[in-house]
């Protein structure tokens, strides 16, 4: 698993994909010789399902297009087994109506366990421009140990999913094709533990009035259910297309994730890593953390302008956390609002960005859109944005577009373009006091501008004299001068964050005597990003007898609530918060 120190890339051995074994052991073998081919033949599978008893067995169905009236109901150890992927075709029978095809369904209590679906086709009603038929999908799981899709195609789903889970552990998705699915092909939803999707294609999402549609996604139906999202998720040498709306795959939420070696065209956001808030019963477990997303082919086809082509989005109750983006070749995704990057970071700590490439982004490779802390941005090749995006007066490599980015380390990295309209004006865009940088060993090929840094006063780098104010950083952080040279070293404080301002109230806070919970209230130059995990601060008033409380923020609990490595003395309500001092000496 990814440890918060980032030692070694995620591999799947890393991973316990779920020990229930799908079927394939069953003694038991029927023949379905008495298909027609005509009317609804429900009857005839489901007799046969249910001869099988609690021992189970396999299920041959011949090479041919067999109409399905009621919804199947599959057991324990039932293996269903065509005669090929498109030799077996079961489709919807007018009787079924506004059902599903397929259930596999057991409960908390009673649960399922090794059921295979193999070498057939399902189909159920047809996937539509409009709002999907809800109840019209594939196959439903639930609580099901060992279940596995093999040669496999679901298409013409006119329901919300092709297939969904919940419940269920020892998932396999094998080579299978899902192709023009209403709104979603595969919803992987709670509590769902050992996922392998493999090998498989997802094309074509038809929905073109619904906002959210999705070729994969985690996530969950209902607020206030289940207790985790989905843990130990592996993805890997599949293929997602033309989900120009929404998301090729998406994770709402989960831990020990992997995606990997796959291509993604044609989707507004390639992969989208989001952290779900209000859907668990316990919302302390809802959680984005331990993911790799490695040595993926993203493209933006024309899927709506192109959000981001990897976007990584906590939030500020809880923070996503041990991100690893590393080895994809990413093209286009200009970006959209606030966020205009192809890889985009939204309340993130502890994250590694690294031997990437990217050509023709928004305005920025990399943007930083709201409160990252910890990361690191190592090793890629940036090629240039767009034409449009390159022109703006901002237009970076890698790009701020709001306070609180602090801790990140970015070395090694090389800016170049493939065209003089697609050069940006910046390596490196800077947006206000409240962010903390180290910057190193570099090449920046092709810039327009002469000084490659934005709002370099903010930055520490092309210094002239030892830097006075508008800096925050660390102990052992370099100060660099014009020549590149380490001029300066932070000296002090010896934990957490320092600043060369001490003046300036950043923000106001509550907090009372004995307690280490201090509220960020109304006031101050700032808010709540301004005072991340690490940083050293003085609360006027709530020290010893009414005078200065010197403090670090160790972490964030919710919005606007942080708790600090000690207690005040005494209570204080919107008192100052202002930052300890930073101590710089020459190198």
């Amino acid at each position: 698993m990814l440890g918060v120190a980032g030692a070694g890339v995620l591999g799947a051995s890393a991973l316990v994909m779920g020990s229930a074994a799908p079927a394939s052991a069953a003694t038991a073998e029927t023949w379905l010789d008495s298909l027609t081919g005509s009317g609804d033949e429900a009857s005839v599978f489901q007799a046969a399902i249910d001869a099988l008893g609690p021992n189970g067995g396999v299920i041959r169905v011949p090479a041919g297009t067999y109409y399905i009236g009621t919804t199947l109901a599959l057991g324990s150890n039932v293996c269903l087994v065509g005669a090929g992927i498109t030799a077996t075709v079961l489709r919807d029978h007018a009787n079924l109506g506004n059902n599903k095809m397929m259930t596999a369904i057991g409960s908390s209590g009673t649960r399922l366990r090794n059921i295979a679906i193999r070498d057939l086709t399902i189909r159920n009603g047809t996937a539509g421009v409009g709002t999907p038929t809800i109840g019209r999908d594939a196959l439903r799981v639930e609580y099901v140990d060992g279940i596995t899709l093999e040669r496999v195609r679901v298409t013409e789903i006119q329901g919300l999913y092709g297939v969904s889970y919940v419940g269920s552990t020892g998932i396999v998705i094998r080579d299978c094709e899902f192709y023009r699915c209403a709104h979603t092909m595969v919803a992987v939803l709670i509590e769902n533990d050992g996922v392998t999707v493999s090998g498989s294609t997802f094309d074509t999402v038809t929905n073109t009035v619904t906002t959210n549609t999705y070729t994969f996604m985690t996530g969950a139906e209902l607020n206030n259910t289940g207790s985790f999202f989905v843990r130990n998720l592996l993805i890997e040498n599949n293929v997602f297309l033309n989900n120009p709306r929404w998301e090729g795959v998406d994770c709402h939420g989960g831990e020990n994730i992997v995606i990997r070696n796959n291509v993604i065209k044609n989707c507004k956001v390639g992969v989208a890593l989001q952290h779900a808030h209000g859907y668990l019963a316990d919302q302390s477990q809802e959680v984005l953390r331990n993911v790799l997303v490695a040595d993926n082919i993203i493209e933006q086809g024309n899927g709506d302008n192109g959000q981001a082509g990897i976007s990584v989005v906590g939030n500020v109750q809880r923070l996503s956390e041990n991100i690893r983006i590393i080895g994809n070749n990413i093209t286009g995704f200009t970006g959209q609002d606030a966020c205009p990057g192809s890889i985009t970071l939204y309340c993130v700590q502890h994250v590694w960005i690294e031997q990437n490439q990217v050509w023709d982004h928004g305005v920025y490779g990399v943007c930083f859109w709201h409160s990252v802390f910890g990361a690191t941005i190592r090793s890629n090749y940036f090629f240039g944005a767009n034409s449009t995006a390159a022109a703006n007066a901002t237009s970076a490599a890698i790009g701020v577009t709001n306070g609180g980015t602090f801790g990140v380390l970015v070395e090694d990295n090389t800016v170049d373009a493939t065209a003089v309209n697609k050069t940006v004006n910046y390596f490196l865009r800077a947006f206000n006091q409240y962010e903390s940088w180290q910057i190193r060993n570099n090449r920046i090929l092709n810039v327009k501008q002469t000084n490659p840094y934005y709002n370099s006063s903010l930055l520490p780098v092309e210094r002239t004299a030892i830097p006075t104010a508008s800096l925050v950083q660390r102990y052992g952080d370099l100060v660099y001068n014009t020549s590149g040279s380490a001029g300066w070293v932070a000296t002090a404080p010896k934990r957490g964050y320092g600043s060369l301002d001490t003046t300036t109230v950043v923000v106001k806070a509550t907090i009372a005597s004995g307690s280490d919970q201090m509220a960020i209230v109304a006031g101050g130059a700032s808010d709540f990003r301004a005072v991340p995990p690490g940083m050293n601060i003085t609360v006027a008033g709530a020290g010893p007898s009414g005078g200065l409380l010197s403090a670090r923020v160790l972490e964030w609990n919710a919005p606007g609530t942080v708790t600090l490595d000690v207690s005040a003395s005494t209570s204080v309500t919107a008192a100052n918060v202002k930052y300890q001092g930073l101590t710089l000496a020459a190198v």
